[in-house]
């Protein structure tokens, strides 16, 4: 039987009306992400268990990933997070290999600056997260949040950041990603 667009449209929507029914019900969740493959597997990310307030941001401690299966949500990775402070999670494909890529903030200090909201980046390769990049800073001198979504519908997600400048301006930039580096675009 040759399932239809519009048929695995309907299934996603219902899964996701289920997964956000399923999300209510566990308070212990500070930030959730999904993510739907290019074979129609759906993804969820979250960052779980309280690890209290670091810059007056809930922060968690792990980092967990689920396999959605007829809204039903099956264990497939974690990793301890505790020592960064994870805050904010996001995932899209931001360097076209069609995998997953995740965007974790994190609240922590560095050799050459105090605590703060950094970016850090992913590429989950044979089931397991692997670096990407763990800088600073992208742009915005005080990082306020970041989302990944496919504005021009090129399949390659673009990196969304909203923060404030050096003298305080509220910012709003795009970037891709490039082999180990970011280039800001315009949208």
């Amino acid at each position: 039987m040759h399932i239809t667009k519009l048929s695995m449209y309907i299934v996603a929507l219902v899964e996701f009306i289920l997964l956000i029914i399923i999300l209510k019900q566990e308070p212990d969740i500070i930030d959730s992400a999904q993510y739907f493959s290019m074979d129609g597997q759906h993804y969820l990310w979250t960052i779980e268990e309280t690890n209290g307030q670091k810059l007056n941001q809930d922060a968690g401690k792990w980092i967990r990933l689920y396999h959605i299966k007829n809204g039903q949500k099956c264990f497939v990775y974690e990793n301890d997070f505790s020592k960064v402070y994870p805050w904010e999670i996001d995932v899209g494909d931001i360097d076209g290999d069609g995998q997953m890529d995740l965007y974790v903030g994190t609240i922590t200090a560095t050799k050459f600056y105090e605590w703060a909201k950094r970016p850090f980046f992913f590429s989950w390769e044979e089931n397991q997260l692997v670096k990407k990049w763990t800088g600073s800073y992208i742009g915005a001198h005080t990082l306020e949040s970041i989302s990944l979504n496919d504005y021009n519908h090129d399949h390659i997600h673009e990196i969304e950041i909203k923060g404030e400048s050096k003298e305080g301006e509220p910012i709003i930039e795009w970037y891709r990603w490039a082999n180990f580096s970011f280039y800001k675009i315009k949208k």
